[in-house]
């Protein structure tokens, strides 16, 4: 074990060592041979780690450098999340709209639509309704449409269904970690 003039060494005895155990020997000289000696043969006695001030503060350094990137992927992560959700919540309203679209366009070509879709684009665009009804046209042949807004009901349940799956799956992964937490 070789240490030079202008370096500081740090001993550390590591917890598996029975009789020095949890001892820190920090050292600002150079040691001399009969030392040197000495520290050998505890080496072969315990476990012992050594480090340079330098690799302490390298170490740390990585580690903070970890801490940083981790952190900041978390970020990114949540951010991703967010963006995810609006994006999905504008989709949605524009389905909304373009079925209000279609459902105002038959009402007004004068066709025949079935009393679903009145209540669902009354609901969703209520300007849109009232403009579709005053600008109805008569037809002497009006086609009868099938109902366009069925799907958005189907869909809108199997999606709170799925959602409700999801909350008590998080929540069933949480009760085992608070209960670990909670005892002692």
């Amino acid at each position: 074990m070789r240490i030079s003039e202008n370096s500081t060494r740090r001993t550390t005895y590591l917890p598996n060592n029975p009789v020095k155990k949890n001892m820190v020997e920090e050292e600002c000289s150079k040691p001399s041979p009969e030392d040197a000696h000495t520290q050998e043969a505890e080496d072969v006695k315990g476990d012992l780690l050594e480090l340079s001030a330098e690799a302490t503060q390298r170490t740390k350094d990585i580690n903070d450098e970890l801490q940083e990137m981790s952190d900041k992927l978390k970020d990114f992560t949540n951010q991703l999340e967010v963006a995810r959700k609006q994006s999905q919540s504008a989709a949605k309203s524009w389905e909304i709209l373009i079925k209000c679209l279609k459902i105002a366009m038959r009402i007004m070509s004068g066709d025949i639509v079935p009393r679903a879709d009145h209540k669902y684009i009354a609901k969703h665009e209520p300007e849109m309704y009232s403009k579709a009804l005053t600008m109805r046209m008569n037809k002497e042949d009006p086609k009868k449409h099938k109902r366009l807004s069925k799907k958005e009901d189907e869909s809108e349940k199997t999606e709170k269904q799925d959602s409700m799956e999801k909350d008590s799956k998080a929540i069933n992964t949480l009760v085992p970690a608070l209960d670990e937490t909670l005892l002692p």
